[in-house]
């Protein structure tokens, strides 16, 4: 009885832990890893292992008590140690019962190989993590760059933070776990290059107080799902609350990480703990406009007989990039001289209705040209059509002259067949507008950019967004543009709202960005100081300014209210109205 029953219990503890431990293999969302694939199966195969020594300890010793229940605990830890003597232990095995006898004599020597190897296993990662303790120490007067994962997000970014000032920092990658998969390999060789700290710990585990008070240390929680970066960043707020000289970049979307980490740093304190939350999607955005928008977009202008220059954007694909590059064009080409009209194409049957819900006046104002000191442009989100069809290219072609075209439609493949495609329809109409597409694979992206067709005619499409160029420090950290859009910030309000409200840092970034538009695009006065201009410039650039910040505030979302005034609960303004419905104090606002 007593053989069965451990036997029939020592198998299902051992299935139980290997069932548990493919589990947690392939579970997404790990905080904290305390219990490991390899941890959960060596736990229970210590467990099965000493169960299953019960009978055979009782029958060696011939009697019951508490001594079989010891010596099993003892046979269970030698085990693991390369203990010998299995045909000792297979010579106990009962001979009445000839299954049992089968079934131990093969599960014995599986075991009595499998135990040690485990415990070698686990010693072994111990040493690892010893040595990545090691390495992270001798690093202790240099400037640290801590990544969660890694990925190809990871190493891209820190080979960038290496390139710009590599003997004076070092890269430390968590959560990294050996596995036999080309990918994972490849990652682990380029980490090796860069002489990476590596620890197989997850970032909230790991102790990092033992480093240099006065050197920098930036921590980037970097994977995939957003909800886990920001859960890891509360954890990390909590243990390095008080460490200077620290920033906490948390890539993620999210409305509750903002909600969630808005309090969770003294802004106040210059050299406490600072948190930005980097949204992908709308840096990649900000930045190509910043550095391409002039070009691109009002370079590509074409000029209409009124003596205006007309932008006629299309956006392929309303996904995030598109809808954040629809947004931002609405603001960005509100400019004296121009005229705005962007087309956007989405086959998702609700994308239209749900945009129209969440920024309702943006569209509300879609070719209003009635309204003094108001926003100018014609904005319209067609109707599901499948692109690619003759359908959707006949109502493409039925539109004015593009100049400018943005493609977001979900992966590499899709964009470039999609760019190459528009390409060749806009060339049989004979026209040649600036073609922008977003693809992620930078040796793809190598690999496009001078394409030309067999007669040698380049296809001239801009690819934008690939893994090496955007996870860069000058992207990623954008520092010059942050730093033009906090002073802008500053003229009227303080550092600590600036870092610690998204709406502050968004809208001063999209202020600094439209300045220098205004200046490349000669707006008179806009080089100067605003004490400096004439009051035919001042006038000018503050209608200007505030048609700009009314796009702004409405492609957040936000809507006019005379009666709530401004409620940013309610996303509500009493100042989304033409310039001169504004009080002289209001005006002086838009002095750009």
């Amino acid at each position: 009885m007593l053989w069965t029953s451990c036997l029939s219990l020592g198998l299902c503890i051992l299935a139980g832990s290997l069932a548990l431990a493919f589990i947690q293999g392939i579970k997404k969302y790990k905080i904290g890893r305390l219990l490991t694939p390899g941890r959960i199966f060596f736990l229970g195969l210590g467990m099965a292992i000493y169960v299953l020594f019960l009978p055979i300890v009782r029958a060696e010793i011939g009697y019951d008590g508490l001594e079989v229940l010891l010596i099993s605990l003892i046979r269970t830890i030698s085990l693991f140690f390369f203990s010998s003597g299995v045909t000792d232990v297979m010579a106990l095995l009962p001979e009445e019962s000839q299954a049992i006898h089968d079934i131990y004599s093969f599960l014995l020597p599986v075991l009595y190989l499998l135990a040690p190897l485990m415990s070698f296993s686990l010693v072994l990662s111990f040493f690892k993590n010893l040595s990545a303790y090691n390495q992270y120490v001798t690093n202790f007067f240099r400037e640290g760059y801590i990544f969660s994962e890694l990925n190809e997000k990871s190493v891209a970014m820190a080979a960038s933070l290496l390139k710009n000032k590599p003997k004076g920092r070092f890269v430390v990658f968590t959560d990294v776990y050996e596995q036999n998969k080309d990918e994972k390999n490849e990652l682990l060789e380029r980490a090796k290059v860069l002489d990476a700290i590596c620890f197989k710990k997850d970032i909230t585990s790991i102790e990092f107080g033992l480093h240099n008070l006065r050197s920098e240390l930036s921590f980037f929680l970097i994977g995939a799902n957003e909800t886990k970066n920001a859960e890891q960043a509360l954890q990390l707020t909590k243990k390095l609350k008080k460490r200077k000289n620290t920033h906490l970049y948390v890539l993620t979307a999210q409305l509750e990480a903002e909600i969630m980490l808005a309090d969770a740093s003294d802004y106040s304190d210059p050299d406490a703990l600072k948190i930005r939350r980097v949204n992908e999607v709308r840096s990649l955005i900000y930045n190509t406009l910043y550095n391409d928008g002039y070009e691109k977009v009002f370079g590509s202008a074409i000029p209409a007989p009124d003596g205006q220059k007309e932008i006629h954007a299309v956006v392929l694909g309303m996904g995030r990039c598109g809808t954040e590059m629809f947004k931002a064009l609405s603001w960005l080409c509100q400019m004296d001289g121009y005229r705005l009209r962007v087309d956007g194409f989405e086959q998702d049957p609700l994308v239209k209705s749900r945009f129209h819900a969440q920024y309702p006046e943006l569209m509300a104002f879609s070719g209003r040209t009635d309204l003094e000191g108001e926003v100018r442009y014609t904005l319209e989100i067609h109707d599901p059509v499948e692109i690619g069809t003759a359908e959707f290219e006949q109502e493409l072609l039925a539109l004015p002259r593009a100049t400018y075209v943005f493609v977001a439609l979900g992966n590499d493949e899709i964009n470039v067949a999609a760019a190459l495609r528009l390409r060749m329809l806009y060339a049989r109409a004979g026209y040649y507008p600036v073609i922008q597409t977003v693809v992620y694979s930078t040796d793809k992206k190598n690999s496009l950019l001078n394409a030309r067709n067999f007669k040698g005619q380049p296809y001239n499409i801009d690819y934008i967004g690939d893994t090496e160029s955007f996870y860069s420090e000058e992207v990623m950290l954008h520092q010059e543009l942050e730093e033009l859009a906090k002073a802008r910030h500053l003229k009227w309000g303080n550092e600590q709202e600036f870092w610690k409200y998204d709406y502050y840092y968004k809208s001063s970034i999209s202020s600094a960005i439209h300045h220098e538009m205004k200046i490349k695009c000669g707006i008179p006065g806009a080089d100067k100081p605003p004490a400096d201009r004439t009051p035919t410039e001042q006038e000018a650039i503050r209608v200007l300014e505030h048609r700009r910040w009314n796009a702004y505030v409405r492609s957040e979302g936000y809507v006019y209210s005379k009666e709530l005034g401004r409620n940013d609960l309610a996303k509500t303004h009493n100042c989304l109205v033409p310039f001169g419905d504004l009080s002289p104090a209001e005006q002086k606002k838009d002095d750009d």
